[in-house]
């Protein structure tokens, strides 16, 4: 993946988004969290722990906000999982495939 293409999603992902990344960001600040260390995705199968708990509510908004934002023609990674939580009905276990998904080195980061 190049630079610049990461960069693009960076962008692209900071002008949908921005509201639900400064809920996050603030909710996590106040809980003295590193919004990167304790939102990271955990592993299928593992137990959440602490993580981002605290700020659970914001976090969803957040992971809902890249799905819906990352379901475009020009982002082929994910579009199951990302679709899957448009569903009115959408579980906790779709929302953190989608998120795992996400931040697979592969997809979407550098």
């Amino acid at each position: 993946m190049s630079d610049c293409w990461a960069w693009g999603v960076q962008q692209h992902l900071s002008r949908r988004c921005a509201p639900e990344v400064t809920a996050l960001v603030q909710c996590c600040r106040g809980a003295s969290l590193d919004v990167q260390e304790a939102c990271e995705p955990v592993a299928r199968g593992a137990s959440s722990g602490n993580g981002c708990m605290a700020c659970a509510t914001e976090h969803d908004f957040f992971v809902r906000c890249a799905a819906n934002a990352l379901l475009q023609p020009e982002f082929k990674h994910c579009q199951k999982s990302f679709q899957a939580l448009h569903e009115d009905d959408a579980s906790s276990a779709a929302l953190a495939k989608a998120w795992r998904c996400a931040w697979a080195e592969k997809h979407f980061r550098k």
